[in-house]
């Protein structure tokens, strides 16, 4: 079926854009620039459509889950262990025997895996021939809630994890210097908590504050990519509104949503621009499917290069209207 949107729970490849994301500047030397950054195709599956899609959009705003061919690697500072993946049909080898995903049609590689934590927010471009998934590899709405089910006991290990850093880092001190000369005991020194990094745990809380300006495309170490912020950011994200709602809270909640995206978000523009196919094996092979910290390494470049451009021109980005490109 032909769409002029991505549809969501489905496979599918994508690749960064970065002529894209500086072409409607006009800049040749830009645009030059751009031409000369490599980039891969990943597979990745739809897991979200954040803004309310119309045919008029340039792109659209979606949540993905990068894939990976492997266990995934281990991240003991984040409490991640290989066995926070789930196994996708044909695949059914994990550790602990968890139980595969299976999509309703039949998944072209026998090696992947969903990947704890490896959600990202992307804007897919709009395809002047839209988009046509009739052969796409599709979940079903139980296979798609199962993923979350399928994790939910490595969110329980994160959960005791991230607790037992925090006991840690505010347990007193028994540093010899805290004792007198005399030999009296003075009282334990007062230990400043230590903000411990906590693992993305799900599609609905990954990214969820990437309309900030403040995590609109800041590069990070490849170490913490798949790892989420200090929990100064984590309050920020959950911080209620400080203005007085001007509606009903019903309605201030609705519309906080901007579901049909009328607020026109500047910010969206530092999002990376990515094309998409759902022809898997045209453009992947099951031993050539890259890991996703790879995607971040390349976002990271990416990102040094297009943010200084896009903050030298600060040209006013109509979000809605497009032109197609050949």
């Amino acid at each position: 079926m032909k769409r002029f949107c991505p549809a969501a729970f489905q496979f599918a490849v994508i690749r960064m854009d970065p002529v894209a994301m500086v072409e409607h500047f006009d800049d040749p030397i830009a645009t030059a620039e751009a031409h000369a950054l490599v980039t891969k195709k990943y597979l990745v599956y739809l897991d979200l459509g954040v803004d309310m899609p119309f045919p008029t959009n340039r792109w659209f705003r979606y949540k993905v889950r990068l894939i990976g061919s492997t266990l995934r690697p281990a991240d003991p500072a984040n409490g991640i262990t290989p066995d926070m993946v789930i196994p996708i049909y044909p695949n059914t080898f994990h550790p602990s025997g968890r139980t595969p995903i299976v999509p309703e049609t039949p998944f072209p590689f026998t090696n992947c895996y969903f990947w704890l934590g490896s959600t990202v927010e992307v804007r897919i471009r709009h395809k002047a021939d839209m988009y046509n998934d009739s052969y796409a590899v599709k979940l079903s709405t139980m296979e798609h809630v199962a993923i979350e089910l399928g994790f939910s006991n490595d969110f329980r290990r994160l959960h005791r994890f991230r607790k037992s850093q925090q006991a840690a880092a505010a347990a007193p001190s028994h540093d010899p210097h805290d004792m007198h000369d005399a030999g009296h005991v003075v009282g334990p020194r007062r230990q400043r908590p230590i903000p411990v990094p906590f693992p993305q745990l799900t599609s609905s809380s990954q990214d969820s504050c990437l309309s900030g300006s403040s995590n609109q495309l800041q590069p990070r170490s490849t170490n913490n990519a798949l790892a989420s912020s200090s929990e100064d950011e984590q309050r920020r994200c959950d911080s209620p509104h400080q203005h007085t709602a001007k509606y009903d809270p019903e309605v201030e909640a609705i519309l906080s949503m901007d579901i049909f995206n009328l607020a026109h978000d500047d910010a969206a523009e530092y999002l990376l621009l990515v094309n998409l196919w759902f022809e898997l094996t045209e453009h992947l092979a099951a031993d050539s499917i890259p890991d996703p910290f790879e995607f971040f390494k390349e976002r990271d470049t990416i990102v040094k290069y297009v943010r200084p451009i896009i903050a030298l021109y600060e040209l006013p980005y109509d979000l809605l209207s497009f032109q197609d490109h050949p």
